[in-house]
Parts: structure tokens; sequence; C-alpha cells
């Protein structure tokens, strides 16, 4: 059984926890965090299923949304296939700045620039602001 919620002001953000059963007697084996899970799983599923769809030519990564996700995205999509070169942009210029410490390449000034330079784009934000029924917006 996995519990989550979601804490926005919060580091990480997502809190909670897998209680992993018995199959046999439904007792309690082990007490997991769901977010290193969570945020693991999501991670190399995203890098495996980047690496199955964009074409092998593709080297030039952007990174909009520097965050702990944005870094399990891009650890795991290295290990299968050669970054050229890694372009990021964060809301958080500190936080876009502590990703270049980490994985090298270079900031951007917007997510605008990231998409016209990348031919590979991770997108690893959330919105800080619900979106209501009925809400326009453009793209």
């Amino acid at each position: 059984m996995k519990v989550n919620a979601k804490f926005p002001a919060a580091s990480p953000a997502l809190r909670g926890i897998i209680c992993l059963h018995s199959g046999h007697h439904g007792e309690v084996l082990a007490l997991l965090d769901s977010a290193t899970i969570t945020a693991g799983r999501t991670g190399r599923a995203v890098a495996l299923g980047t690496d199955a769809l964009a074409p092998r030519r593709s080297a030039v990564v952007g990174v909009i949304g520097a965050g702990a996700q944005a870094d399990l995205v891009v650890t795991g999509l290295r290990r299968l296939r050669p970054v050229s070169d890694l372009i990021i942009h964060d809301v958080s210029p500190e936080r876009a700045y502590a990703f270049r410490a980490r994985h090298g390449g270079r900031l951007a000034g917007s997510a605008a620039e990231v998409a016209a330079h990348a031919a590979i784009v991770v997108l690893a934000t959330w919105s800080r602001t619900p979106c209501h029924h009925g809400q326009s917006s453009s793209v």
C-alpha cells in the first residue's frame, strides 16, 4: 500500500510511505519511504522512455526544472546514451546553478530558449498554481 501527500512548500514536496505486507498472512514486512522509491522509479522510467523514443542522433538535452526529478532523469539518460550538451533552466537561478555544478552544461534564460536549442527536452516541473476547470491557456 502506498500513501503520499504533497506539500509544495516542503523539500522534498512529496512525503509518504509504502507498506509491504505479506501475501500469506497480511503482516507488515517493511515500511519504505515512498518519495525516494517513487522519484527513482519515475526518473528511470522517463530516462528509458526518452531513450526509446528519441532518435539516436539526439545528443543535446534540455532540462526545464532543475530539481530532484531532473537529476534522476539526466543521470539515467546519460547511462543509456551520449549527451553532448545540456541546457538548463529553472525558475530558481540557485537551483539551476546547483544543477549545472552537478551535471555540467550551460544555463538558459527561459524555457523557450531551452526548447529552441535542445533535441530532447526534459520537463521536470510541477505547477505551483492550480488550473481551474474552464480556464483557458495558450501554449
